[in-house]
């Protein structure tokens, strides 16, 4: 996601909406955390498509965690970026 070229942003989060569409129930928990980080860290993005394009990703992977777990990577990502402003 740290491309420089949108084009190719706004494709790799629609890659990660076909992933996340398809991960198993069982997949690992920490692997997915991982992922999700990654993601929600891109959703403030400069340009709406690459955003919502990343927040389609995300939200294919919602049936997958619960709210708080989100809330708390959120939260969590919130901060850092408060704290580097």
């Amino acid at each position: 996601m740290d491309d420089s070229n949108d084009r190719i942003r706004i494709e790799c989060a629609r890659a990660f909406d076909k992933f996340m569409a398809s991960v198993p129930r069982n997949y690992d928990s920490a692997q997915f955390d991982y992922i999700v980080r990654g993601l929600v860290l891109h959703l403030d993005d400069q340009n709406p498509q690459v955003a919502l394009a990343l927040s389609l990703a995300l939200d294919g992977g919602s049936q997958l965690t619960d709210a708080c777990a989100c809330l708390h990577c959120i939260s969590e990502i919130s901060e850092r970026l408060r704290a580097a402003a």
